[in-house]
């Protein structure tokens, strides 16, 4: 059963969609309790995040919004303007997220912001069009943040960075472009397409479809090869991580869940069990097209045992408020999915059923017409 939340138009305030009925209420509200009882003990979320207060945030893509779901039932607005697929929420319960394009979208500009659980929001990274390459989302749990330095475009430099809470920044591992393991000055990295971190600052990448871990003094392992697709998304002459479309998340037990947007699926890596297809993105547009059109996942957040999927197609901005896009499902331990909400927008359902409605009326109204045309004495019609 899916819980519908509907918006009018472009206002801030919404509401749920009265046919929701009692089972669909109750799937929500159990969603969120369980979210409310987990704590932050690793970084389990990308694009989709759960705080310890039972509270989702979520980046939407299409309308630029992002969003605060309540444990009340309640969706809202929290800003617009704000383009991003990277959002994540740090060990110390504050949200962060990076904002591509600003108010236009355009001029390449790019900011990392931070937003605290009473909805204070505070940019890391003003809006820039030459961003600092040492700051951005990811963090372990004493404050200190890890970013990418690389551009594909040029093939140069593949490094990741750490920026300590005092200010400093210097190479973890990683120098020319390349690939290789080892100690963190003489490992090589290609293009960085997604980046978690576990609390003590172990990192997990995704290096041009290859599983990688980084450990806390630099040292670089392959954990697996060909996990993900090479689709991560990017922005023309910038390097970094902004506007990927692939993200990563680690739960408590250690185990990285890898959000791989070309191949439509979510991919759990477990040191003991391997890697395991998690989930893939189906539909009707997706049988039809074979997987090229239709719904993928674009994030992933992790409770317990319980991993929600955030969805998204892309489409223009009023078929994404008919079908209710992006959409946010929960996957069980034992692999069964279930709809829990999907953002859409009263107003233009209803712009909809009125105008298939008039059209309707008026080729009625035309066939009406034409059989009552006056008949003339030879047999034929005016």
């Amino acid at each position: 059963m899916r819980g519908v939340l509907m918006f009018n138009g472009s206002a801030t305030s919404l509401k749920r969609n009265r046919r929701l009925n009692g089972l669909s209420g109750a799937v929500v509200g159990i969603s969120v309790c369980l979210i409310a009882c987990c704590s932050v003990a690793a970084q389990s979320n990308w694009a989709v995040a759960a705080d310890a207060h039972g509270v989702l945030y979520f980046c939407d893509i299409q309308r630029d919004y992002v969003w605060r779901y309540g444990p009340e039932g309640r969706l809202q607005m929290l800003f617009d303007h704000n383009h991003c697929h990277s959002l994540t929420l740090g060990y110390d319960g504050n949200v962060y997220g990076e904002n591509v394009g600003g108010e236009s979208r355009g001029g390449g500009l790019v900011g990392v912001w931070r937003l605290t659980p009473e909805g204070e929001r505070t940019f890391l990274l003003p809006l820039t069009t030459k961003p600092d390459p040492a700051v951005w989302l990811v963090r372990d749990a004493v404050g200190n943040g890890y970013a990418w330095d690389g551009n594909p475009e040029v093939k140069e430099v593949s490094r990741i960075l750490k920026h300590t809470p005092e200010g400093e920044t210097h190479t973890l591992a990683g120098a020319s472009w390349g690939f290789a393991d080892g100690p963190g000055p003489t490992a090589r990295f290609g293009q960085i397409a997604a980046m978690t971190a576990r609390p003590d600052g172990t990192l997990y990448v995704v290096d041009e479809g290859n599983l990688r871990e980084i450990s806390i003094d630099g040292t670089v392992s392959t954990v697996t090869r060909g996990i993900a697709s090479n689709v991560a998304g990017g922005l023309p002459h910038l390097g970094g991580l902004y506007n990927h479309h692939m993200g990563a998340a680690v739960d408590s037990r250690g185990r990285v869940y890898v959000v791989d947007y070309g191949r439509r699926q979510i991919i759990r890596w477990d040191s003991s069990a391997g890697v395991h297809t998690m989930y893939v993105s189906g539909g009707i547009a997706n049988w039809l097209s074979q997987g090229s059109w239709g719904l993928r996942p674009t994030g992933v957040a992790i409770v317990g045992d319980m991993v929600y999927v955030m969805e998204d197609w892309a489409l223009p901005r009023f078929a994404a408020n008919l079908i209710g896009n992006p959409q946010i499902r929960q996957i069980s331990a034992n692999g069964k999915s279930l709809s829990v909400l999907a953002v859409s927008s009263t107003t233009d359902r209803i712009v909809l059923v009125v105008g298939l409605a008039a059209l309707l009326t008026a080729v009625l109204v035309q066939r009406k017409t034409r059989s009552i045309r006056p008949t003339r004495s030879d047999g034929s019609t005016t």
